[in-house]
């Protein structure tokens, strides 16, 4: 019997030493996630930002060349 007991202390203890550090793992990962998840959502934000103003941008684009156009009629 002593012998069995033995190497079922040691299993019992590789789980519990395994799952420790399956834990410390787990919640480096999670703070990883969430690092890449709040950046993720900053790109996003700035990313609709940018996409609101293309309007804005067009506009702008069509007036310069617009300006472009008469001073190029005027020279």
């Amino acid at each position: 019997m002593a012998t069995a007991a033995i190497p079922l202390a040691f299993v019992t203890e590789l789980i519990n030493d395994v799952g420790a550090y399956a834990g410390i793992a787990a919640i480096v990962g999670l703070a990883v996630l969430s690092l890449l998840y709040f950046t993720q959502a900053r790109e996003v934000r700035r990313l609709r930002e940018w996409a609101d103003r293309a309007p804005e941008r067009e506009a702008e684009l069509a007036a310069r060349a617009r300006a472009e156009a008469m001073r190029q009629r005027t020279s």
